[in-house]
Parts: C-alpha cells; structure tokens; sequence
C-alpha cells in the first residue's frame, strides 16, 4: 500500500490539473458567447437605425421627385404662355432647335480646317454668321434654352474669323539676275522652302511657258492664301481623285474639267505635281 502511494497521489494531482482547466475552458467560453451576443446586438440596433434612415431617405426622395414633377409642370405651362405671346408653335421651336445645331456641326467642322483651307471656306463662314444673325432676329431666341446656345456659335464664329489669315493672298515679287523658281521658292520671304517652286509656276503659269526659263524684272505672283477656286496637289494626288473630293466635284469622272482648266499647266492629264496649284472651274 506504501509501495502504491505515490501513484495514487500523483494520480490525484493531475486530476484536479484536468478538472481545472476544463472549467477555465468551459467559462472563456460562456465569456466568448456573451461578448458575442452583445456585438450581435450591436448589429441589430445599427441595422434598425439605417432602416430607419433609408426609410426617410426615401419619403425624402419621393417628396423631391414630386415637387420636380410639379415644377416641370409650371415651367411647361409658362413656356406655352411664352410660346403663345411670342406666337410660335411647338413645331417652330423644333424646326429652330435643328437649324441651331445644323450650325454648330458646320462651326465645329470649319474649326478643324487649317488657316488656309479656313481661308478658302470664307463664304461658308460668312453664311454661317448671317444663319445665326437670322436665328438671333428671330423671337425664339428670346427663349432661355436658346441664350447660352446661341452666345456659343456667335463666340466660335468670333474665333473662326480670327484664324483667317491677315495677309494678302497674292503678292508679287520681281525676278532678278540669276533667279530661278526653285532659288525664289526658297527665299525666306516666299516660302522657305525650294520645294514648292511648282506654285510659283502654276500661278505664272499665262507668262511662263518653260519653268526653267524666266527672266530678270519679270513680276511673278506669289500665292500666300489659296482662293476658293484654287486647289494645291499633295503627293498622290490624280486629276481623277480630286474631282471626286465633296468640295470640288463629287465626280471622278469630272476630271476633264480640271483639265480643260489648267491646260497651261498640265501636258499630260496622268501627270501632276505636288505643290501645283489647280483651278477649280464653277468655284
């Protein structure tokens, strides 16, 4: 029994080791439970206070969309008396509102044009000012929706007219000794450039015959700014494809215009050079 003793207490020992931390387990976790419980609860109250907020946010929103709905209403009843004291109907302000925005397009396509080809639109500039003097004079302009619109287009025809260019589109210049089109074309003053030496041909093209031949105190014209009725060829260019572009013919097949035309110039109507300058017959 001696001999067993200190088994048994050993034994004793561990047990009550054991039974203790069982208990402290069992209590964290009633602890864990409760905490949890009240984070739950936490959970809920805040859900219960959004809802509520939600809810009001809502009747908010509804109420909003009413009032809208009623001032839509009174800004339409104040327009038809506006319409009815101007005299105009429903469909002329449509008609208005299409002839605005036909405007806008035209303005927002001259603006993409560069100061010389702007130059050689200057008649549809001078067109568009005169459609948006005739929609300023018109009393439908007097509507609100048409203020700011209409003082847009007045201000980009201020910028389009302050792009065309300030210089003369011709000038002349007075050959001298040892001058010849490819040194005159590259003088600073013409156009920096000896490339384009087939402009200054072009636009003599009555009085020189050969562009390897001129002569001193011959008066050649000098193109700054291409007219309206004037065309410059770029590389790749044919007879055939530019009386196809939009702004010329449309047409193809309307190249023998372009040839007939600028007979001085063009010997062979399947040979042109970039840098000549064509007339457009009918421009």
């Amino acid at each position: 029994m001696r001999k067993n003793l200190p088994y048994i207490i050993t034994a004793l020992i561990l047990s009550l080791i054991l039974s203790s931390a069982l208990f402290s387990q069992e209590k964290e976790e009633r602890m864990t439970i409760k905490e949890y419980e009240v984070l739950l609860q936490q959970f809920e109250d805040r859900d219960s206070t959004a809802q509520v907020a939600i809810a009001f946010e809502k009747a908010m929103i509804e109420e909003l969309k009413e009032r809208y709905r009623i001032t839509e209403e009174e800004i339409n009843s104040i327009q038809q008396e506006i319409l009815q004291m101007l005299e105009v109907w429903e469909a002329d302000v449509a008609n208005y509102n299409r002839e605005r925005e036909s405007l806008s397009n035209q303005i927002a396509a001259l603006r993409n044009l560069t100061p010389e080809m702007l130059y050689q639109h200057r008649d549809e500039l001078e067109e568009v000012a005169n459609k948006l003097s005739e929609l300023r004079q018109n009393s439908i302009s007097m509507l609100h929706e048409n203020v700011t619109p209409l003082t847009k287009l007045e201000g980009g025809i201020e910028y389009l007219n302050d792009r065309l260019p300030k210089v003369q589109p011709v000038k002349t210049y007075a050959v001298k000794r040892g001058d010849y089109l490819w040194k005159i074309a590259g003088l600073p003053d013409i156009y920096g450039d000896s490339y384009k030496w087939p402009r200054i041909w072009s636009a003599n093209a009555e009085s020189i015959k050969d562009p390897n031949i001129i002569y001193p105190d011959q008066i050649l014209k000098i193109i700054v700014e291409l007219d309206r009725n004037q065309r410059l060829v770029v590389k790749g260019d044919n007879l055939s494809k530019i009386a196809s572009y939009g702004d010329v013919f449309g047409d193809p097949f309307a190249w023998t215009k372009l040839y007939e035309a600028n007979k001085n110039q063009i010997e062979d109507p399947n040979i042109i050079y970039p840098e000549q300058i064509l007339i457009i017959p009918g421009k």
